[in-house]
């Protein structure tokens, strides 16, 4: 049995986080990574995890103060929403204070109670590959699976993820490159794309617009407000592609012919979930004129 790229690209990422803790200390060069891996929103929270389950020596007070940097806890709020909560029901708290009356009231616990059922999968899967703990070792796999960490790579690879070739790919500037609000581009730039070129060796982003020598570099993410706040933790005040979140839920009753019946309607119409999410926008439907209304109603 074999991972898929998600979880490969999951694995690999937490085995170089804990790569740059060797003899129970923080050494951020033992992994390539470990520069960039030091910038990741909630790295402090992974590296006290990792302390509190290890022998991991927390900085000192000789220790000078880039290094007491990185334990410095990061507020929830300035997380990302799937970083806030351990289960679903804190989680459904929180966006019930703090987001109260927008549909990621809803999303974010939904999102968390997804998260944690992968997990619950990959605690069976990981460990009946035995050429993963092999490789890994049976602590280094137990972290891994410890679920603080594995959400917080999960989080990494969902907002962090360059696509291309149908997969998903970590890279380190790339994905340092920050949205633009649509007042901050040119009306004519183009949504961020990366394509492999003609060898399939390098993968290849052109800027949206130019930008001059130490002029910060931005990106349109091409995606609404909710998409943005949900995955990375932040909106846009001016957003083009920006909508209204619409949730439409199909109730289960507990009856297992009914829910049977529901799964295969679904199926049918190529719908794999109950939970069916779209978004309204300004100008998608037009105001029957006058006369078209009277009609209507004869």
């Amino acid at each position: 049995e074999t991972l898929d790229d998600f979880h490969a690209l999951l694995v690999l990422l937490l085995h170089e986080t804990l790569a740059m803790i060797t003899d129970g200390k923080l050494i951020p060069d033992r992994s390539e990574w470990g520069p960039y891996l030091l910038l990741l929103p909630g790295i402090d929270r992974v590296l006290q995890r990792v302390a509190s389950v290890t022998q991991l020596q927390v900085c000192s007070e000789s220790d000078d103060q880039q290094c007491r940097h990185f334990f410095t806890v990061t507020p929830k709020r300035d997380l990302p929403p799937l970083l806030w909560a351990d289960d679903e029901a804190t989680a459904k708290d929180i966006a019930g204070r703090w987001l109260r009356g927008s549909a990621l009231q809803q999303a974010v616990p939904r999102y968390v109670a997804s998260v944690r059922r992968d997990w619950q999968q990959a605690s069976v899967t990981f460990r009946a590959i035995p050429n993963l703990r092999s490789k890994l070792g049976d602590d280094n796999l137990e972290l891994i699976l410890d679920f603080s960490l594995y959400r917080w790579a999960y989080q990494v690879i969902d907002s962090r993820s360059i696509w291309w070739a149908g997969s998903r790919h970590l890279v380190p500037m790339l994905d340092l490159v920050n949205a633009a609000a649509t007042d901050e581009m040119p009306a004519n730039a183009p949504v961020h794309r990366t394509t492999l070129d003609e060898q399939a060796t390098n993968a290849i982003t052109y800027a949206a617009t130019s930008f001059a020598s130490g002029e910060q570099l931005l990106e349109d993410y091409g995606q609404p407000n909710h998409v943005l706040f949900l995955y990375h933790g932040f909106i846009l005040p001016v957003n083009k592609h920006d909508c209204v979140r619409i949730d439409l839920e199909i109730p289960f009753k507990d009856d297992p012919t009914y829910l049977d019946s529901v799964r295969r309607r679904l199926h049918a119409s190529r719908f794999m979930s109950p939970y069916y999410t779209t978004c309204l926008k300004p100008g998608l439907f037009t105001a029957p004129s006058e006369t078209q209304a009277k009609g209507q109603h004869k």
